[in-house]
Parts: structure tokens; sequence; C-alpha cells
């Protein structure tokens, strides 16, 4: 899953299917290319009927493992475990990424309205233009358990493009560095 915004004018963000798409075949390449390291087995399809009841359900889990810092919390997942059962599996490993990114005249545009108002203000005001964000979060559902067993997510923002293949690489591997060394 990944909700990805552009930015084309001003600072103002439109998600974006081109980009969430493109953001979730190159994790897509990532997570084939370690498949091994990571145990995965296959991959769980998840049809245009269930696409918007999966998304709500794996963005309100984040959410509530976020704010809360705890596993015991938004695992209830029906739309998952309704997926699992069809596919006779019992865990599944999700991806759900997160950002924007700016088209190359919005971003020039940001910077130089940043110098002017540092300038107007003396620098006693400089507003910095961030380029681009991206977070990934990562959990592995057990149906069995109906829980949520594994959680991680990129550390704190930073300026990352969401859709640099090699941005995405380096986050996947600071986030599973620990547990799931990759090659």
């Amino acid at each position: 899953m990944a909700q990805i915004a552009t930015i084309e004018t001003g600072n103002q963000p439109r998600l974006s299917a081109e980009a969430s798409a493109e953001s979730v075949r190159l994790l897509r390449e990532l997570l084939v290319s370690h498949q091994a390291e990571l145990h995965l087995r296959g991959e769980m399809t998840i049809s245009d009927s269930l696409q918007a009841a999966a998304r709500q359900e794996i963005y309100r889990a984040v959410e509530g493992i976020d704010k809360r810092m705890r596993l015991d919390t938004g695992a209830n997942l029906p739309t998952l475990d309704y997926l699992l059962s069809t596919q006779n599996q019992r865990y599944v490993l999700v991806t759900a990424t997160q950002g924007f990114t700016r088209t190359p005249n919005n971003y020039s545009g940001q910077v130089a309205k940043s110098i002017g108002v540092g300038v107007l203000t003396m620098g006693m005001m400089v507003p910095i233009a961030i380029k681009a964000k991206s977070i990934i979060c990562l959990f592995i559902y057990d149906r069995q358990q109906k829980a949520i067993v594994y959680y991680n997510h990129t550390p704190p923002p930073a300026e990352r493009e969401p859709l640099n293949q090699a941005v995405l690489e380096r986050q996947l591997r600071t986030m599973l560095a620990k547990d799931f060394p990759l090659r």
C-alpha cells in the first residue's frame, strides 16, 4: 500500500495515484530481491473490490501502533483475515508507505521563496523548503493469533525521495538491519 502525494503548486499536496503506484512497484521489486532474507514465499494480491477496505485497515493499524507505541492495538484486520484464509496462509508481511514529492519547478520556486523571506526578515525567519518525504511502515500479521507480531518503521522523517529506489533500499536496510539483515 502507498499514499504518495505530489506538490505541483504552492505547498498543497495532492494524493497521486501514479506516484503511489510507482512507490508500490519499487518497494515490491526490493522485497522480491530480498525474498530469501525476509523469508517470503509469495505475494498476496488484493482484488480491486477489497483495496479500499484493506488500505483503510492497514493505515488504521499503523496509526494505532504509532500512536500508542504498542503492538496490542490496531489488529482488527478482517480484510487481511479474509485474504489470508482464501490463500491458506497464516502470516502476511505488509508494507505501507506515505510521503510526498515535489515537481522540480515547485521545489526551485519554494527555495526562492525561502530565500526571499529570509532576506526580507533579515534572517529572523527563514522557512526551509522540504523537497520530499518518505516513510515506510512494515508489519507482520498473524491470522491465527489475530495480532500484529512484528512492526517497524523508518526513523523520524528526513528529506527522502519516495520514488527513488536507492533511497527506498537504504530505508528498508536501516529499518530491518537488526531483525532481518539484508545482503
